[in-house]
C-alpha cells in the first residue's frame, strides 16, 4: 500500500476524530515507532488493516463503515485534485462511468499494485446500466469495496447530487466479487 494512503488516513483521523488521535491509533495498532509515512514509499497491506482495527476498537464502528468514511475523505481529495480533468457536463454517474480506467490506475497506484512490480490483482470495472445507474464491479483479495462506496459518495457530493447503492453482491458475504449499483436520485426526490 502506498504511503499516500497512510498520509491521507492520518489526516482523516485527525480531522474526523480529533487532533492527537493518530498517535493513539498508532499505539493501539502497535506502530508507536512508525510515526511518519512517506507518500511514495510502499507499506504492507496489514498496516492499514491494523490501523482500521485500532480505529474500530476506539470508535465502536465497523471496519467497513470506517473504510467507507475514509473513502469519502479520499474521494473528496481526489475530486478536488483532479476535477479539472473532468468534462463539466458530466453528472455523478457519468463521472463514475468515464473515469473507471483512471480510477483503477489511481487505486493501483495508491494500493501499491502498480509499484509492487505489476501485481494487478485489484480489478475495477464500471458499466453503464441505464441513464441513471452505473455498475461498479470490483474484485481484490483486499476486499476494500467500502472504499469505493465512499469514493462514489464523494463524487456525488462534489456534483451536489444524491445517489443510492445496491450492494447485495459482496465479497464480504461470500461472493467472488462485489457488484455495486449506484443510481442517481431524481432531483427533488
Amino acid at each position: 500500500m502506498q504511503g499516500i494512503v497512510f498520509v491521507k488516513f492520518e489526516e482523516f483521523i485527525e480531522e474526523k476524530y480529533g487532533v492527537g488521535q493518530w498517535k493513539d491509533i498508532l499505539a493501539t495498532a502497535g506502530f508507536e515507532k512508525q510515526t511518519t509515512y512517506f507518500r511514495l514509499n510502499g507499506y504492507p497491506d496489514f498496516y492499514l488493516q491494523k490501523l482500521l482495527l485500532a480505529l474500530s476498537e476506539k470508535t465502536g464502528k465497523t471496519i467497513y463503515s470506517l473504510l467507507e468514511e475514509f473513502g469519502v475523505y479520499l474521494g473528496t481529495y481526489l475530486m478536488n485534485t483532479y476535477a479539472y480533468m473532468l468534462n463539466p457536463a458530466w453528472n455523478s454517474i457519468d463521472t463514475m462511468e468515464h473515469t473507471s480506467v483512471n480510477m483503477q490506475e489511481v487505486f493501483r497506484t495508491l494500493t501499491g499494485d502498480k509499484a509492487s512490480g505489476g501485481d494487478l490483482s485489484s480489478v475495477i470495472n464500471t458499466k453503464r446500466i441505464n441513464p441513471t445507474t452505473v455498475e461498479i464491479d470490483y474484485c481484490s483479495p483486499r476486499k476494500m469495496c467500502a472504499l469505493f462506496v465512499g469514493i462514489a459518495r464523494a463524487i456525488a457530493k462534489w456534483h451536489k447530487e444524491e445517489v443510492v447503492f445496491d450492494h447485495n453482491t459482496c465479497m464480504h458475504t461470500g461472493s467472488a466479487r462485489c457488484r455495486i449499483l449506484v443510481t442517481l436520485k431524481p432531483t427533488g426526490a
